[in-house]
């Protein structure tokens, strides 16, 4: 098992190295979960995707949870992409960030933060949620990339219109959760 990680982590190296990734982004954590990994390629594949050059990728994230309406904030839908993409299964569906921690806590994969050092259970490639208006309802997420303990490294959908690499610092405060799914909820999907 050990060694298969070590494989899987010396692929994952080599993968981010072709992509052009400089010394200074920040490579994921082993996690040991495939599923964690391959969301978080997912994640890392779409960096640069925005509304502006690409409406289609943006809609493409919009269908993967359901959503037929009008363009709108997507960044729930973006973290239900790419929790799609492993084994092209439904691992989390929702169109809306309260709708994404309803499903991914009725699959028994939801973590809320009740303390600072509940975030060093965070696996790269969990999603996260933060209340950034602090009006007690959460309103944007993403995907972890990484977490040393004071910098949360995320990628984002709908941030500045784009999927974007952010890096929390002094938002820290403001997140509140993040999942633990590991695999398929069985759950049906629905915006």
């Amino acid at each position: 098992m050990i060694y298969m990680l070590g494989i899987a982590a010396i692929v994952l190296i080599v993968f981010l190295a072709s992509q052009g990734r400089s010394s200074a982004d920040p490579l994921p954590l082993p996690s040991g979960s495939s599923f964690h990994e391959e969301a978080l390629n997912a994640a890392q594949s779409q960096l640069g995707v925005n509304e502006t050059s690409d409406p289609e990728k943006i809609s493409e994230y919009l269908r993967a949870c359901g959503w037929t309406g009008p363009n709108t904030a997507w960044c729930a839908a973006f973290v239900s992409w790419v929790y799609q993409q492993p084994a092209k299964k439904a691992y989390l569906c929702g169109a809306t960030v309260t709708s994404i921690i309803a499903y991914a806590s009725k699959a028994g994969g939801w973590k809320r933060i009740t303390s600072p050092g509940d975030l060093d259970r965070a696996l790269p490639g969990s999603f996260y949620a933060i209340d950034q208006t602090g009006d007690g309802v959460p309103d944007h997420c993403g995907i972890i990339e990484s977490w040393d303990g004071s910098t949360l490294v995320c990628i984002d959908g709908n941030y500045s219109d784009s999927v974007e690499r952010v890096y929390r610092r002094q938002t820290l405060s403001k997140i509140v959760g993040f999942s633990t799914i590991t695999g398929p909820s069985g759950l049906p999907c629905g915006g």
